[in-house]
């Protein structure tokens, strides 16, 4: 609500926004001794603005949204629908339910060499290729970007459907933030500015944790749970505003307990408490004991690929269960396995 709608001096709102206080919101944050030291004014004045501002609040009326109206919404195609952005493997779709949640913030977790950065690769592939007005974004914030991985799997998907790979790599901004300043810079600002331009269906962060991980010592939890907030904030913004997807990658802690001296190791996602707060869907993978034997033709894949079975597990999700299922990581993307007793 803009300070133009209250019947005050102009002479009272010009000064009010030279102490940027532009909308009724945040004016009624202040008490009258803080208005008084910010915009220099008269105590009886400050009480009148703030008179005049908290019955304007009051008179407005609130707008309440009834269960009829959102079913009727969603039946119809309108607000509060979410679509669903397909993986590129059946097995993970049918586990999530059709695919990930858009808008939505979901979180793939894992130890190294469990298949996230794969996931997420075959994700924005997948999500080019069905939503051909749309783009991706790749945000990479350790090493450099896997861009030969990236053309490996684009061309080998492209070329069972008879598309130009190229065109579908076109398709995919890459974005590198080294440092958390970066990030926030770009998600507050720089992002707006593509968005204005393109329209966006998946946004990748690959990974969150290294960068919390590099600038933050262990001691310093409770300024690491600030910047925490500021980015799942402004991720969930970004994501229900533009109605775009948010995938991002997470890595794993060892937790070690046990009972009677006995000792167990788990692997849990990292950044605690405070970041899964902002996540709606997270996903584990890990790498399993088990290897791909020639006891089962049917997967068809040469020597030289990686035999190593791996484990999707949806940990919490608004829409779906607690469940599993298996794939491998192949030259031609993820895929599901199933031979697992």
């Amino acid at each position: 609500m803009s300070l133009e709608n209250l019947d005050i001096n102009p002479k009272y709102i010009a000064i009010l926004k030279s102490a940027n206080l532009h909308k009724i919101s945040k004016l009624l944050l202040h008490s009258c001794l803080e208005l008084q030291k910010k915009t220099g004014l008269q105590e009886s004045s400050v009480e009148e603005i703030l008179s005049v501002a908290a019955r304007y609040v009051v008179s407005k009326e609130v707008q309440y949204t009834i269960a009829t109206d959102i079913f009727e919404r969603t039946r119809n195609g309108n607000a509060f629908q979410t679509d669903r952005l397909k993986t590129g493997c059946i097995a993970i779709d049918e586990i999530l339910g059709g695919g990930l949640l858009c808008p939505g913030v979901t979180e793939v977790a894992g130890e190294s060499s469990s298949g996230k950065t794969q996931f997420c690769l075959q994700t924005c592939i997948v999500t080019s290729i069905l939503n051909p007005g749309h783009k991706c974004l790749y945000i990479c914030t350790e090493d450099s970007f896997p861009n030969k991985r990236l053309q490996q799997l684009a061309f080998l998907c492209c070329k069972s459907k008879k598309i130009n790979s190229t065109d579908i790599t076109n398709r995919i901004f890459i974005e590198h933030a080294a440092d958390l300043d970066t990030l926030i810079s770009f998600l507050e600002t720089r992002i707006n500015k593509l968005m204005t331009k393109h329209k966006l269906k998946l946004i990748v962060i690959d990974s969150v944790a290294a960068l919390f991980r590099v600038e933050f010592e262990t001691h310093e939890i409770a300024a690491r749970a600030k910047m925490l907030s500021v980015v799942g904030k402004l991720l969930h913004k970004i994501s229900y505003q533009h109605r775009v997807a948010v995938l991002c990658v997470n890595q794993v802690s060892a937790v070690f307990g046990g009972a009677n001296n006995t000792m167990y190791k788990n692997n849990a996602p990292a950044l605690g408490l405070t970041w899964s707060y902002f996540v709606g869907t997270r996903l584990m993978l890990s790498r399993t004991d088990m290897m791909l034997s020639n006891a089962h033709p049917d997967q068809n894949i040469d020597k030289d690929e990686d035999s190593n079975i791996r484990s999707l597990t949806v940990v919490f999700s608004p829409c779906c269960a607690v469940q599993s299922c298996h794939f491998l990581v192949l030259k031609d993307g993820i895929k599901g396995y199933t031979h697992v007793s």
